[in-house]
């Protein structure tokens, strides 16, 4: 696989952490989380199983459910997927 697969599945599997720990943070479902955001259950389902890529309504939904900026959330995303030691995307 392509190294800019691989960064790809990480930042994927990066944007389902997050949503995940912040649906833990609220003691959210993923309905709640669907409710909250606007967003059908299907599509937090899937960005959450890593079958689809967030797209920039989705991280508006995501963003405004969590109340949060939507750079707040992939300040977030980027520190989950990122090294520490290196400052690169985890591979």
């Amino acid at each position: 696989m392509p190294k800019s697969e691989i960064e790809v599945d990480q930042l994927r599997a990066s944007i389902a952490n997050q949503m995940r720990i912040q649906r833990v943070i609220r003691r959210w479902s993923q309905d709640d989380l669907a409710r909250h955001s606007g967003m059908g259950r299907s599509t937090v389902l899937r960005l959450e199983r890593e079958k689809i890529d967030m797209n920039t309504n989705h991280l508006q939904a995501l963003a405004a459910a969590f109340e949060m900026p939507w750079i707040k959330f992939l300040e977030l995303v980027n520190a989950d997927s990122v090294s520490p030691t290196t400052g690169r995307i985890r591979t």
